[in-house]
């Protein structure tokens, strides 16, 4: 089994949303040490407060998911501590957290006009829409998408890397959408909704390989020592030699985040000195701020920062502003929020096959907001 499928069950499993032959699957691989190793790590570093998890028994977890699936109506459960804490479950929706905090964020949030395609503008600029079953080919006839496929994949062959002029394709994901394209090193590029990749057709021998990302993406990148290769995103750059990571780095958003996951990184505000990298290790988040252009780093679960890559919508005590931007590029809807005391308060929660209405109606739990709802306009009044 894949790493990424054991961790998307893993976190199904801990929020009692892994279906019964999810936990059968999951209940087999934790049999090998190191897969319970992962397993016990998520859990303890998520608190998941539950006993079934002290032995994992299978037959519990599949009781607690029947239990889940028979529920159809909202139910509160309200507890006391240094915060208030408010724990909602709303038909498959999983627990949601609300934290409240004092501090108002000015300003609406941005209005955005989706796009429905995600389109590839090639060197000549033409553009082509990508849609499932089409065939696309570059502008020398070379094959990058075969019928049928989810992602553009460029020609690594020795031949095609003997040029000495690069040339750029620009690649675009529009929100409620994901898409991949494996560049002509082989890396492998996940592209979140909302985001766009410019990066050249061909790397040049001899020099680093640059790419520009606006949005979200997670990156494998496929080791060379002799060519460092540079995300540029915005303000911030990051170069590796061959490793995991995301980058999260929308215009909208008052940080871009790196989280990496494997190897190691130098993360570096461009506009200033890039000797003067910040070197991250595995589960170590660098984020630049775009106010007042500081840099720092933190220690993280890298995993929390990649569900997106199977349609996992989480977020960990996060403003309600920054919540409906992620809403807008999952769900592709524009969402104008006219009950401005909401901005104040931090939320953590997950979603995955839940729909718009089931995630408002969750909030709703929460404060007497009300929507409406208008094709992909959604406007929140108190």
């Amino acid at each position: 089994m894949e790493k990424v499928q054991l961790e998307n069950i893993i976190i199904k499993a801990a929020n009692n949303k892994a279906t019964p032959q999810e936990l059968a699957i999951l209940e087999e691989a934790i049999k090998l040490p190191e897969n319970k190793a992962l397993f016990e790590s998520y859990i303890q570093t998520n608190h998941v407060a539950d006993a079934q998890f002290n032995t994992f028994d299978v037959n519990a977890a599949k009781a607690k998911f029947l239990e889940r699936i028979e529920e159809s109506d909202v139910k509160l459960k309200i507890s006391w501590q240094k915060r208030t804490v408010t724990v909602l479950k709303y038909a498959a929706v999983i627990a949601l957290v609300f934290l409240v905090k004092n501090t108002l964020i000015p300003g609406p949030t941005e209005q955005i006009i989706p796009q429905d395609e995600i389109t590839l503008e090639l060197n000549d600029g033409s553009l082509k829409t990508i849609n499932s079953g089409d065939q696309i080919m570059n502008a020398n006839g070379s094959v990058l998408l075969a019928e049928n496929s989810d992602q553009l994949e460029y020609d690594n062959s020795p031949a095609a890397h003997n040029t000495t002029k690069l040339s750029y394709n620009k690649l675009h994901v529009p929100f409620g959408k994901q898409f991949k394209v494996q560049l002509s090193d082989g890396t492998l590029v996940y592209l979140n909704a909302g985001s766009t990749l410019r990066y050249p057709v061909t790397f040049l021998n001899g020099k680093s390989r640059e790419v520009s990302l606006d949005g979200e993406a997670y990156f494998v990148v496929s080791k060379d020592k002799d060519h460092p290769f540079i995300v540029n995103a915005n303000e911030v750059s990051t170069q590796v030699y061959g490793t995991e990571f995301n980058i999260s780095s929308y215009k909208n958003d008052p940080k871009v985040d790196i989280v990496l996951v494997e190897g190691s990184i130098g993360v570096y505000n461009n506009q200033l000195d890039s000797e003067k990298q910040l070197l991250l290790v595995p589960n170590e988040k660098a984020s630049f701020n775009k106010k007042d252009l500081t840099l720092n780093k933190e220690r993280v679960n890298a995993k929390n920062f990649i569900v997106w890559k199977e349609g996992v919508l989480l977020f960990e005590n996060a403003n309600f502003e920054s919540i409906t931007h992620k809403l807008e590029r999952k769900y592709n809807v524009s969402i104008q929020n006219n009950f401005t005391s909401l901005k104040s308060i931090e939320f953590s929660g997950v979603f995955d096959s839940e729909s718009i209405d089931q995630v408002l109606k969750s909030f709703q739990g929460y404060k007497s907001l009300h929507y409406t709802q208008t094709d992909n306009q959604i406007i929140i009044n108190q």
